[in-house]
């Protein structure tokens, strides 16, 4: 068995060593096929810097939309270099996290990124950007729900008759919200009935604060005693319309993400 192997061995000819040009040239086909699959994973990113697209951000703490647009992006360092925000009243800080949003075709794209670093490009400012680990657009509801039972989320109230209520969130979208509120309240509520006040904390203590008008509710007996209300936002501004919006839009993505 030792000499048929041997002989076999010899029969077979030999792989001869790669030159150092093979090496590199299979070297630099690896890195373009990593290359091509990062780029193809921020697409969306290298489609808006190329049309110079504005797209909306959002510093967290302050309700304000802003925008900007994507200046370059450095796979190599996962950086995304933004122009300086308009209006430029407050100017983000280093480590604030961005949220930044843009609508194409019913369709939203929303990611947050740390500010690492700012610079200077002729005078006016920069940011640099941390690239976010998930991208992609995703069908936009018209008004898509965030559910928030498995969060403590208070509101504070007026009833019909102005007393004062206190709730919880069951979900929530830029048109209206679900509450939560313990005992039966069902005999002090109408179909169409107006809530004159309705105030909850969004995220990084924004206040909110509107009116609604009840479109539907029903008593609970278990687990426990509650009524939930269905409750459609009235009168909201603009801005208080794209605050919610976007809200809702960031914690579904931040949901997808996960």
């Amino acid at each position: 068995m030792n000499f048929l192997h041997a002989f076999m061995q010899k029969l077979t000819p030999e792989t001869p060593p790669a030159t150092p040009n093979q090496q590199q040239d299979a070297a630099n086909g690896d890195s373009d096929w990593r290359l091509s699959g990062v780029m193809d994973h921020f697409a969306p990113l290298i489609e808006l810097q190329q049309r110079r697209q504005l797209i909306s951000v959002q510093l967290d703490g302050h309700p304000q939309t802003f925008q900007t647009l994507v200046l370059d992006i450095n796979f190599s360092q996962n950086l995304l270099i933004i122009d300086e925000l308009f209006p430029t009243q407050p100017r983000p800080a280093q480590g604030q996290v961005l949220h930044f949003n843009h609508q194409r075709h019913g369709q939203v794209l929303h990611f947050a990124g740390t500010l690492l670093n700012q610079q200077s490009i002729g005078g006016s400012p920069c940011y640099l950007v941390a690239l976010p680990d998930t991208l992609a657009y995703r069908q936009r509801r018209r008004h898509p729900r965030l559910a928030l039972e498995h969060r403590i989320v208070p509101v504070r109230l007026q009833s019909p008759n102005r007393a004062h209520w206190f709730a919880r969130v069951i979900n929530l979208s830029a048109s209206g919200i679900r509450l939560q509120i313990n005992g039966d309240k069902t005999g002090e509520l109408n179909r169409g009935s107006r809530l004159p006040s309705i105030d909850l904390t969004l995220g990084n203590n924004l206040p909110f604060q509107c009116e609604g008008r009840v479109r539907s509710f029903r008593f609970l007996r278990r687990p426990s005693r509650q009524t939930e209300i269905s409750v459609e936002f009235v009168g909201l501004t603009p801005e208080k319309y794209s605050l919610l919006s976007q809200y809702v839009d960031r914690l579904l993505a931040m949901a997808v993400a996960a």
